[in-house]
């Protein structure tokens, strides 16, 4: 990039490196220095993969709005961070706190009511940058207004700072610091923040669910192949994430920075399309050895039960082999028809194309006229590959 906006944009991308990977990093360093509690901390992978993607994207594409999505993302997350480290370990110090330590929690607990803003428009806008049409810009204005608001109320107000609403001094964030532009109490917007701007947060968050479904029925080609991708990193992180909130809220943190930082990922790969591989190859495939592992670990532990309650305490390592053996010998025969199954579900193209050509193999073995063999290969590449054009050219070597 040797042109005026190239270097420019070069030194955009060289700071925003420096402050998604620096501003990380001095979050840790501080957390350990103080010896506070780092659960913040625990967002720092999504941060750097929101960081690092954007930049990537923005490197590579910087006309796509979704590279500028996940730098601005990967940025404000990681100075939200930072800042909010740098209010709680000067919280105990109350009133003897610098005033910058207050006004840094201040800005963090603003940068959190703005974080959905982004993931609302990564949906909106995967993976070519644009809305839908001209009516989706609407729903964009929309979340930008909510979020907006949602930050102006608690800017403002006590309501989510060191004196909540509630009184609960455990819902305080920085207790013993005081508000640094408190202009109204808390109470007074507990019901616009909590009853109005809330529940259209999650409205707007649907809405932008909704707009990747009808994206996704209208693409054909690669721009589906990259939505699948999109998709498949979402349902996976909302599959395990949503179970771990109802069953183990202990681990919730942890599975969130573990699989949401697949999201970024996939829409970098996606529209980078860096060995973009059919994912529909990689679900079936997936989906298969899960439910296959599951229903062998079924007959293990079926079979160590059943053991343990009805054989002595003695035979208890026989037990114990029996399954490991068990869930063995039914491993592979499962793989095969669980495997099957779920092609004819997930890679439905793949399933056909192995088909096509298993019934030509089969062809070749029960019939020896050339012309139906040439016939029966024609068909078998119109079927799988599916050329413009399909020509045989048969060498005649009769003497």
């Amino acid at each position: 990039m040797t042109s005026g906006p190239g270097r420019l944009l070069t030194w955009m991308l060289f700071c925003a490196f420096v402050i998604v990977v620096g501003g990380s990093a001095l979050a840790v360093a501080l957390c350990l220095h103080s010896g506070q509690d780092a659960g913040d901390l625990e967002f720092l992978p999504v941060v750097l993969c929101y960081g690092l993607v954007g930049i990537a994207v923005v490197a590579r594409r910087p006309a796509n709005a979704v590279g500028w999505v996940f730098l601005v993302a990967g940025v404000g997350s990681a100075v939200g961070i930072l800042c909010k480290v740098i209010g709680v370990g000067a919280a105990s110090l109350g009133a003897a706190a610098p005033t910058y330590a207050v006004w840094a929690g201040w800005f963090s607990l603003i940068y959190v009511e703005l974080v959905a803003l982004p993931i609302m428009y990564v949906f909106l806008l995967f993976p070519d940058g644009h809305f839908l049409s001209g009516r989706w810009r609407w729903v964009g204005a929309a979340a930008v207004t909510v979020s907006v608001a949602s930050a102006v109320v608690v800017a403002v107000s006590d309501q989510n700072f060191g004196h909540p609403a509630s009184g609960n001094p455990a819902d305080a964030n920085f207790p013993g610091l005081e508000h640094p532009l408190q202009l109204v109490d808390g109470g007074r917007l507990l019901v616009l923040y909590s009853d109005v701007l809330g529940p259209m947060v999650i409205l707007l968050f649907a809405v932008s669910v909704v707009s990747v479904a009808i994206r996704y029925h209208r693409a054909r080609g690669v721009e589906r192949l990259q939505i699948r991708w999109f998709l498949a990193a979402v349902v996976v992180a909302m599959a395990v994430w949503i179970p771990t909130i109802a069953f183990l809220p202990d681990y919730n943190t942890d599975v969130f920075a573990s699989l949401f930082p697949l999201i970024p990922l996939a829409c970098g790969v996606a529209i980078l399309r860096y060995r973009l591989y059919d994912i529909d190859r990689l679900v079936s495939r997936t989906v298969s050895y899960a439910v296959v592992t599951g229903l062998a670990l079924a007959v293990y532990l079926g079979i160590v039960t059943a053991t343990t309650r009805l054989l002595p305490a003695q035979t208890s390592a026989w037990g114990v082999a029996a399954a490991t053996l068990g869930a063995a010998a039914v491993f592979r025969p499962l793989l095969h028809r669980v495997r099957d199954r779920v092609d004819r579900r997930f890679d439905r193209e793949h399933f056909d194309a192995a088909t096509t050509v298993e019934a030509f193999g089969r062809q070749l073995r029960d019939v020896a006229d050339p012309d139906q063999v040439a016939t029966g290969l024609v068909d078998a590449v119109r079927t799988t590959v599916g050329p413009v054009h399909v020509g045989l050219h048969v060498l005649d070597r009769t003497p």
